[in-house]
Parts: structure tokens; sequence; C-alpha cells
């Protein structure tokens, strides 16, 4: 199977957590369909402008993002307890690879435990041997493999998916390409890290050399809502997120209803198809011509 393969429990909850990053992100709208289909009358009259007027008049409502905020302002009212050897004291400032300190990081990971449950650390070096603490969202961790080992669960293999500029000579362009981190165990039961840069290749196109080669088992811890194993936990904010998308369909079809109930639409019975009246009034918004469709 090519690198690229997903892990089951991966593929059961990618859509949750997709909704998850729509919720919070509130670009719920901006997938038009997939979360607001369009009625039947829509299909029928087949016109965009009926749907995207659907949608417009649709609200959205952001209490799942508030919700995630107000959490988090409740946790960073306490204070992170750090205690680290003389060593590795830089870490408390510059931690991650893109440089964020520990109590960042600490932020960081309670946010996404609340949004997706789901989420891991990798222990790295960088070139000159300084450790740092590489983070992976749910999305990139996309399987792994696991040993009982004398009643203790040891992990053999890791696979995270990254995304990469890509290496044009345009210095302003933007396009990436998922290259594809592999953690395992060697033969000889030894931590070895290789990187694919195509799904279909067997062969990795590098193989990272540091100081953490060599040792016997795997640095990456998961990190869940409820515990570390690799089993996906359940997301805390999940029924919130999915109450916000029932709000957002309920509130399309009432503000619908109430647009077409606004705007009554006269019609006159008894005429033939070459009679034609005058009218005037406030209900009356211009020609008639005996007939409108309107798409419920």
């Amino acid at each position: 199977m090519p690198v690229s393969t997903k892990h089951p429990d991966y593929v059961k909850m990618l859509p949750k957590w997709e909704l998850m990053r729509d919720v919070l992100e509130e670009t719920v709208k901006e997938k038009r369909e997939k979360y607001l289909p369009q009625t039947a009358g829509q299909k029928a009259v087949n016109l965009p402008e009926i749907y995207k007027a659907y949608i417009a008049r649709a609200d959205f409502q952001s209490f799942t993002s508030d919700g995630s905020r107000s959490m988090m302002g409740l946790v960073s009212r306490l204070e992170a307890s750090i205690e680290l050897p003389t060593k590795l004291k830089d870490l408390e400032n510059n931690a991650t690879a893109d440089g964020f300190g520990l109590k960042q990081l600490f932020n960081r990971v309670v946010e996404n435990s609340l949004g997706y449950g789901r989420q891991g650390l990798l222990v790295d070096v960088d070139h000159e041997g300084k450790p740092y603490l590489a983070y992976y969202d749910a999305f990139s961790i996309i399987n792994w493999k696991s040993t009982n080992n004398n009643g203790r669960k040891d992990l053999t293999l890791v696979v995270l998916a990254e995304q990469w500029l890509k290496d044009t000579n345009d210095e302003f362009d933007h396009d990436t390409e998922t290259v594809y981190r592999v953690l395992d165990l060697d033969e000889q039961g030894k931590y070895r890290v290789r990187i694919f840069k195509d799904a279909t290749l067997s062969e990795p196109v590098e193989t990272k050399e540091n100081i953490l080669n060599g040792v016997d088992y795997i640095p990456f811890v998961f990190i869940g809502s409820t515990d570390t194993s690799p089993e996906i936990d359940p997301i805390p904010l999940w029924t919130m997120a999915k109450c916000a998308v029932k709000q957002y369909q309920i509130s399309a079809d009432y503000y619908h209803d109430l647009h077409l109930t606004c705007h009554p639409q006269p019609w006159v019975s008894g005429l033939s198809a070459e009679e034609k009246i005058e009218y005037s009034g406030p209900i009356w918004s211009g020609k008639y011509h005996r007939a409108a469709t309107v798409a419920i």
C-alpha cells in the first residue's frame, strides 16, 4: 500500500474534523451545498442567483468559536507551571519549530483539544543539535501503528502529512505539495525518519539523520481530549458545532419563508391570453405578464 494510506479511524473521523474546522473558522457558508442543500424548487428552476440569495439570508451563529475562546480564557487565567533542567531552559521561550514558547504551545494544545480532540508532538533536533517540539494537528497524523510490548503499547509507525512549498523559480509563489514524514523502527528496532515526496514511491527521497537515530522508541506523543494514547478521543465541542450547523440550516428556511411572505404574489383569474389589465397600488411592482415562477 502507498505511504499515503490512511488509518481506518482517521478516515472515520475526518468528516467530523472537517465540520469542526468549518464551524470554528466560520467558513460554513462558503461550503454551500455541503451544509445547506438546495430545495427541490431551487433545483427545478436552476437559477444560481436564487440559491445565492437563500444562503445570503441564512444566519450562521459563531457561538462555537466564541465558546472555544471563552474556555481558553478560563484556562489562561491559571499560570502554567513549567520546570525544566538547566540544559533545556531555552525551551521555555523557544520550544516549537515555528518559534513559540511552552506557554504558547500549551494554549495551542488546549485550543485544539477542545476543537478536535486530537493532535501530536514530535521531539526533534535542528541542524545545530538543539531540541525542539514539532506540532501536528489532527489532519496531519494520517496513519499509525502500535504493538503490545510486555503489556505496554509502543508505537511502531507514525505517518505525518506535511505541506512544503514547491521548489519553483518564482520567489513569490505559494503553491505547496504534500510530503510524508514516516517515523518507524527499523529491523534492529531503532528509530528512523524517512521523507517521501511522492505517495506512489516505495523508496524515500531522504532519510533524516540526527542524534535521535538509534533510540529504541518513536519520540512522538499523541494528545487527545482525555488521554495521550494513539486512540482517537471524543471532540469536546462536537455537540455545539452540530447545533451551530443545524441552527444555520433552520435559519435558512425561516428567513427564506419570511422573505416570501413579506413579498406577496398578486394574481388575477378569468383572463384570456389576449386580455391585459392596468393596475396600480402599493403591492404592484411591475407589469403583469400572466405568470411567474417562484422557487420554494
